[in-house]
């Protein structure tokens, strides 16, 4: 009985031990990459439905740069589509964050846009999945979380400038 109920608390300190171990792993790769993306449209080509009121298809090209929070900054490109009515927006589409050495951060994003009463200016929320990275980023994985501000309207002028909040959790596999 002694021998058995050694054994046995070997056995249940050893998977203890093991899951802990493997919770410490897996979480010391966790980062966090907090930066703020200042945009505008570079192409844009609207096709209005013309069957219902008012909504539109979009597609876009958005350029900029993202102010990373603990120094530097990334070239911002974003493609993909809008669907649009005049109470909301719903985007979809692909960001290309290229950093200074060369090192990339690709993901997909799903945000809503509606307009704010009291600025008058689009505000977006949304989420993403971080699909693909090179250099320092190679096999990266993770979420992000995307807050934005229009500044100004899309016209010849101004462009759709506006400003996008981003944290983006993530993990790369040790190599």
């Amino acid at each position: 009985m002694f021998i058995r109920l050694s054994l046995m608390q070997l056995f249940n300190t050893s998977i203890l031990i093991s899951f802990f171990s493997l919770l410490a792993i897996s979480s010391a790769g966790a980062e966090t990459l907090n930066f703020r993306v200042f945009s505008y449209y570079t192409k844009v080509e609207v096709m209005p439905i013309g069957f219902v009121k008012a909504p539109a298809s979009i597609i876009y090209e958005k350029r900029g740069l993202a102010d990373i929070e603990n120094g530097g900054i990334a070239l911002f490109l974003a493609r993909g589509s809008v669907k649009a009515t005049p109470e909301v927006r719903t985007i979809d589409g692909y960001t290309l964050l290229t950093f200074e050495d060369g090192s990339t951060i690709i993901y997909d994003l799903d945000m809503k846009g509606a307009k704010s009463e009291s600025t008058q200016q689009n505000y977006y929320t949304g989420t993403g999945k971080i699909i693909q990275g090179t250099g320092r980023f190679v096999g990266i994985q993770g979420e992000i979380t995307i807050n934005g501000q229009g500044l100004t309207e899309y016209n010849d002028e101004t462009k759709g400038d506006a400003y996008f909040d981003v944290t983006a959790n993530y993990s790369i596999p040790s190599k």
